[in-house]
Order: C-alpha cells, then sequence, then structure tokens
C-alpha cells in the first residue's frame, strides 16, 4: 500500500518471517524520484534483504545516501564508524541489491562512490 503526501512517500508493507508478522515501514523522502524498484518474490531473498536492513547502521547507510552520492570516506565519518566497517557494510548491502557503486579516481588513488540502487522495495510473499 502507498501513501503519499506531499513531502514523503510512505510504503507499508506486511511480511511474514518465521511465524511472525512484521510491518515494515519505509519513509522516502519527497522530491526523489522514485524509479529503481525491487520486488521481490523468492523467500530466500526476501530474508537476505531483512537481515540486511535489520542492522540500524546499515539501514542508517541507505537512509543517507537516499539524496547522493557519497565515497566510503564520507559515509564513515557521517556515521562516525571506520572506514573499514563501512566498507564491510556497504558489500551486504550491495549483495542485497540496495546499493550500487563504482570506483573513481581520488586524490589519494581511488574511490569508492556508493548510491542508492533501489528506492521501493516490494516484497511478495504470497
Amino acid at each position: 500500500m502507498l501513501y503519499k503526501s506531499f513531502t514523503h512517500f510512505i510504503v507499508y508493507q506486511a511480511v511474514y518471517l518465521n511465524n511472525h508478522y512484521f510491518n515494515i515501514k519505509l519513509n522516502l523522502r519527497g522530491g526523489l524520484k522514485l524509479t529503481e524498484i525491487l520486488e521481490l518474490s523468492d523467500e530466500k531473498q526476501i530474508i537476505a534483504l531483512a537481515k540486511a536492513l535489520s542492522s540500524p547502521t546499515r539501514f542508517n547507510i541507505v537512509k543517507l545516501l537516499l539524496d547522493k552520492e557519497m565515497d566510503i570516506s564520507s559515509i564513515a565519518k557521517r556515521m562516525k564508524q571506520t572506514e573499514a566497517n563501512t566498507s564491510a557494510q556497504i558489500k551486504y548491502l550491495e549483495k542485497a541489491g540496495m546499493l550500487d557503486s563504482r570506483y573513481e579516481p581520488g586524490a589519494h588513488g581511488v574511490r569508492k562512490v556508493c548510491k542508492t540502487k533501489v528506492k521501493k522495495v516490494i516484497l511478495n510473499i504470497l
């Protein structure tokens, strides 16, 4: 179910995992083009996504990248984490299909620039 307010898009979805119902609410800030949709039907993919978003650090990284692309160093500073930990969290989110990244020349070699790949998640659990 999708509700559109003046400044927010709010997606509500009920998920049944391990004999429990979970209500998921994704609040995506207004002004974004909701073009990338991740639709999952496979139980393993749904569970992998749920695990990826269950970490407050990973969830906050996704929220941070909704508005703009950022490199690992910038994300680490904003999240008050080490670059090694941030890089590991980014890899986890990439495997779940939530983030996309590329390498660019930087001041001291190359830098990994990340962006949100998905703005909307649809879970088909039937």
